[in-house]
């Protein structure tokens, strides 16, 4: 009865039934806790690191001499990085298929997967290389944008992987690994030529099309009218249809559904913010998005703890520093809005799109005002005008304070006027 309940468990892991295989080899080895081929094949299924040690680990103590197991678990405690001839005969590390599992006398032989940057072995859904720290997985372009890397490992990834490109410029790894290098590099224009073209030579590949959608999506700088737009949404539908359990596109897929419900009703898209936000707890956009919906509900408390919770998650995310301004502004807490709206400027990179870097002074300026600092306030206006000079509400804050200004001198001029006026009548009237 177990070998039959192994066989069924391997049948659904070939077949691509990952969610029924994991449960079955659970089960067996619930039931018989020292079933060394269960543990493997566990091992095999499980994309989360820790979980692979754990399992590699069972099987150690069940055999001390399981070689496969030995090396895998040296190869998670040590991730050093191969040959890159042994990186690019890897297709499968850098599509994002599962792994090839091959059974055999009693032994699982698990192929691992490798980082398209350094060759270092990685997790199925890895978001980053745990070795050169190069993002996997995208969940903020500003994020990515914003780290660290290695700049010389990623250019010497590049110039080889653009040597395969010369003699087959249609290779779908070469083309996705310098999608993700130009990404990693910060150039993000780049990144999406190559990130495109993957996407067609490898349609069955979930995170080629997740990776393109959050690519494209640009942290939300583009227009939700947009034929982009529609990409990232086509492109994350696409993802899940390919990987049901890929719990970012899921995660991201109620995201999308939320920004759609802003324009509509608050209420349903704080529901699906939150529906996100169960799946991917550690997505900081998540909560910055549902922090903007409480603050759109004037929830203001349910808003303070959401882009406080989404700053601690990513504590370089400008956008979310630039909310808490307008969030301070809005309760008359001139003194932390202005604090926030300077570290929201201060955090604005080159790379940041413009879009967001202008609404960062905006929001700093708005406070500024507010607390008294009238001639910063017009500086921080004309530099949002001057980096997006296409937005109506800039140019409206900036006559406004300037008529506001200008109000203010014709009231003293009056003032003035009518005290010498009185003086005036004074002295005709009773010094004559």
């Amino acid at each position: 009865m177990s070998q039959e309940k192994m066989n069924s468990g391997i049948t659904a892991f070939r077949n691509g039934n990952k969610k029924v295989a994991l449960q079955i080899f659970s089960e067996i080895v619930k039931s018989d806790p020292r079933n060394e081929t269960a543990w493997l094949w566990l091992a095999a299924g499980v994309d989360d690191i820790e979980q692979k040690e754990f399992c590699f680990t069972k099987v150690l103590e069940i055999n001390p001499h399981n070689e496969n197991a030995q090396k895998a678990l040296s190869q998670i405690k040590k991730p050093l990085p191969p040959s890159f001839d042994d990186l690019v005969n890897v297709s499968s590390g850098l599509n994002g298929v599962h792994p090839e599992t091959v059974i055999s006398e009693n032994k699982v032989k698990i192929q691992t997967l490798k980082c398209p940057m350094c060759g270092a072995n990685i997790g199925l859904n890895e978001r980053e290389c745990s070795y050169c720290g190069s993002t996997l997985i995208v969940t903020s372009i500003e994020k990515t944008l914003s780290s660290k890397s290695d700049a010389q490992l990623l250019s010497t990834s590049a110039n080889k992987w653009k040597s395969i490109l010369r003699t087959d410029p249609d290779n779908p790894d070469a083309n996705y690994a310098l999608g993700l290098i130009y990404l990693n590099q910060k150039l993000r224009d780049v990144a999406l030529q190559y990130l495109q073209k993957a996407s067609l030579l490898m349609p069955d590949s979930a995170h080629v099309h997740y990776n393109l959608a959050l690519t494209l999506f640009n942290d939300g700088s583009i227009k939700s009218d947009s034929v982009d737009y529609e990409n990232v949404l086509k492109a994350i539908d696409y993802a899940i249809r390919l990987d049901p359990d890929f719990k970012e596109a899921k995660a991201f897929n109620h995201f999308f559904t939320a920004r759609k419900l802003d324009k509509i009703d608050y209420s349903e898209s704080i529901k699906e913010y939150m529906k996100a936000i169960d799946i991917c707890p550690d997505i900081a956009t998540f909560h910055n998005n549902l922090g903007l919906a409480y603050y759109s509900k004037k929830n203001y408390d349910l808003a303070e703890k959401s882009l406080i919770k989404a700053i601690k998650i990513n504590p370089e995310a400008s956008h979310t520093y630039s909310n808490l301004c307008l969030l301070y502004t809005a309760t008359g807490k001139y003194k932390d809005g202005v604090h926030y709206g300077r570290k929201a400027v201060e955090l604005l990179r080159p790379t940041t799109p413009a879009e967001l870097q202008a609404f960062a002074y905006n929001n700093l300026s708005g406070c500024l005002w507010k607390a008294n600092q009238k001639k910063e306030a017009i500086e921080m206006v004309t530099k949002a005008i001057a980096i997006n000079p296409q937005e109506p509400s800039f140019r409206n804050n900036l006559k406004a304070y300037k008529g506001i200004n200008v109000g203010i001198v014709l009231l003293v001029l009056f003032v003035l006027f009518f005290c010498c006026f009185l003086f005036v009548y004074y002295v005709l009237v009773y010094q004559m």
